[in-house]
């Protein structure tokens, strides 16, 4: 079997994505709510919250889920050494 032509994964995967933001903006839209899907998601995240955050606390929050996704594969990887009785 051919590899997959790499225009054609392009295009499914900016389908899927226009599939899926086109389907949340209708959704809001909708309710009357696009306004305030526009705030939360966009405005207040760079107006009120982004000031509020350093570049350091900013970048160890993007560090943490490799951190988690690092102890799920360890423990999946290798089985549990034994545990010496006096260290916690």
């Amino acid at each position: 079997m051919d590899a997959p032509d790499r225009r054609a994964v392009a295009a499914g995967l900016l389908g899927g994505f226009a599939a899926v933001t086109g389907a949340t903006l209708v959704y809001f839209a909708f309710h009357g709510a696009l306004r305030d899907l526009v705030f939360y998601t966009w405005t207040y995240n760079l107006r009120y919250y982004g000031p509020e955050v350093t570049t350091v606390d900013r970048a160890l929050s993007a560090l943490r889920p490799l951190g988690l996704l690092w102890r799920a594969y360890r423990r999946s990887c290798w089985p549990e050494r034994p545990r010496l009785r006096f260290l916690p």
